[in-house]
């Protein structure tokens, strides 16, 4: 298998790792210097889906281990602070809360409290 293969979208296998909780895939990945930064054409990278996904092993794995970046937005101008908001991640692994600058707001100027917010009420 190519572990640097990409698919139509952008994707890595990081990317389906991260989707899927695959910590272990995610270790071995990392392991293998794969890129862990790769955007796929939504501007996503791996610790983006993992939030999405609520994997916090995988996300707490990106993060304490510096592989993952925490400035990455994707194309929308949404952080890593904002996916664990907008989809109501119960565990915000420390690694993130604490890393992270004062009031990130994503492109549509939301913090993500207000995304949280938004996100409860829909």
């Amino acid at each position: 298998m190519e572990l640097n293969c990409v698919d139509d979208q952008g994707r890595t296998p990081a990317h389906y790792a991260a989707t899927a909780g695959g910590l272990d895939s995610l270790k071995v990945l990392a392991h293998n210097d794969i890129d862990i930064n790769s955007r796929d054409t939504a501007g996503c990278v791996p610790a983006h889906y993992a939030a999405a996904h609520n994997y916090c092993s995988c996300l707490v794995f990106l993060l304490s281990s510096g592989l993952a970046k925490m400035d990455v937005r994707d194309r929308s101008g949404r952080s890593l602070l904002h996916m664990v908001r907008m989809f109501n991640i119960l565990f915000a692994p420390p690694v993130l809360t604490l890393s992270t600058p004062g009031s990130p707001v994503s492109r549509d100027n939301l913090s993500p409290s207000s995304i949280a917010v938004h996100t409860l009420q829909s």
